[in-house]
């Protein structure tokens, strides 16, 4: 008699009330960086006529140029600074003595705000030369390099 109730014990358990269920939750934070890549050079080249009249003011948005471009983050503000190596003089053999044509930076302080990492950003960049500066200048290539400095 004592086997019969320890099966009947048995079978009660088994068969008793549903099993409990835990569903915890997992919470997945990505955080996208603000950074910019994938930076690339551009180029500004023109003709200076010194017996013209008034500024030149070429930019790399002209035909034939090519802008300074950026990889950013999508939607981010970044500053943007160009700097001279030659204190804005555009020298021959670009060695920033010899016959120099004083020049001014144009365009480059516009923030920047990026368009993701599928499109580039472009930079315009442009200089200005007065009359005065280029009237007496001697023939052949002046050049100065000018740096893109952009801040994120």
């Amino acid at each position: 008699m004592v086997v019969v109730a320890a099966i009947a014990i048995a079978i009660a358990a088994a068969s008793g009330a549903p099993a409990a269920t835990l569903t915890p939750a997992v919470t997945a934070t990505g955080t996208v960086l603000d950074t910019c890549t994938s930076a690339v050079g551009g180029s500004i080249t023109f003709n200076i006529d010194p017996s013209g009249a008034g500024a030149i003011t070429p930019a790399t948005t002209d035909a034939g140029n090519t802008s300074p471009s950026v990889k950013c983050t999508k939607g981010q503000t970044h500053a943007v600074a160009c700097s001279s190596a030659h204190a804005n003089k555009l020298t021959l053999g670009n060695d920033g003595v010899t016959d120099p044509i004083a020049y001014t930076i144009t365009g480059c302080a516009t923030p920047l705000t990026g368009n993701g990492f599928s499109t580039i950003t472009s930079i315009p960049v442009g200089i200005s030369i007065l009359q005065a500066a280029y009237q007496d200048a001697q023939a052949g290539a002046h050049s100065d390099t000018i740096t893109v400095t952009i801040t994120y």
